[in-house]
C-alpha cells in the first residue's frame, strides 16, 4: 500500500512475511496465518480490493503505526485513522477541534454527538480543512473476525469537508462492553474509496 524511507524493523518484518500471507484476489487470510504472527495485526482493504495484513511496528503514546509488507503506512488512535503514507492521496494528519467520542465509546449515552477535526492531505495542497462530523450509534450487530464472534455497537459518523465538496459516512463497530473499535469504515482522503480496517490480533499494551 505505501512508500517510506528506510527499513524499520517492523517493515523488514512484514516484507519478510510477504510470501505467506499477502493479499489475493480472493482475500484468503486464514485465522492461523494472523496467529503466528508474533504482534498485533490489522487486516484493512481500501474499497473492493483485497486484504492486506498490516503489523504494529512502532508505539508513541496512543498512536499506533500499522506497516504492511509493500511499504504501507496508516497510523491510529483510539481506531480512528489520523494518518497515511505511501498511498496515491495521503492524510497527512487529522488534528481534533473537539473531544473525539471515539476516545469513550463505551461511555456514550446521547442520541448524536457532533465534533470537528482538522485535515492535511497530499498530495492536492489541502492543509488545515476543517471536518464536521456527527457520530450517531445505529444498533447491535454481531460480527465475525477470522472466526471469531464479537457483539458490538455500530455507528455511524456522517462527515462534510468544508470547502471541498466532500460528504461521506463512516461506520465503526465497537465492542458493547469496553468500546473497543474492531471493525471499521473510514474515508480517508476525498479521492479515495474508504478504508475498510478489522482488527487481527488487538494491541494489548
Amino acid at each position: 500500500m505505501l512508500a517510506a524511507c528506510g527499513d524499520s524493523p517492523a517493515l523488514s518484518i512484514a516484507r519478510s512475511m510477504k510470501s505467506s500471507i499477502a493479499p489475493s484476489e480472493k482475500s484468503n487470510i486464514t485465522a492461523q496465518q494472523v496467529a503466528d504472527i508474533p504482534y498485533a495485526s490489522l487486516l484493512a482493504k481500501i474499497g473492493s480490493g483485497p486484504l492486506s495484513t498490516l503489523i504494529l511496528g512502532k508505539v508513541e503514546g496512543e498512536y499506533l503505526h500499522w506497516f504492511s509488507a509493500d511499504r504501507a503506512v496508516i497510523v491510529t488512535r483510539n481506531g480512528r485513522v489520523i494518518k497515511t503514507a505511501g498511498l496515491p492521496q495521503n492524510l497527512s494528519s487529522s488534528r481534533p477541534l473537539d473531544a473525539d467520542p471515539l476516545d469513550s465509546l463505551a461511555n456514550l449515552s446521547a442520541p448524536a454527538y457532533p465534533h470537528r477535526r482538522q485535515v492535511d492531505i497530499s498530495p492536492g495542497g489541502i492543509y488545515g480543512a476543517i471536518l464536521t462530523l456527527r457520530l450517531v450509534p445505529v444498533g447491535t450487530e454481531t460480527i465475525e473476525i477470522l472466526g471469531q464472534s464479537h457483539n458490538t455497537v455500530v455507528f455511524t459518523e456522517e462527515g462534510e469537508g468544508d470547502g471541498l465538496k466532500w460528504s461521506f459516512r463512516n461506520a465503526y463497530w465497537c465492542d458493547r462492553d469496553t468500546g473497543f473499535i474492531w471493525k471499521s469504515i473510514q474515508n480517508y482522503v476525498p479521492s479515495a474509496p474508504p478504508l475498510e480496517i478489522q482488527v487481527g490480533k488487538p494491541y494489548l499494551g
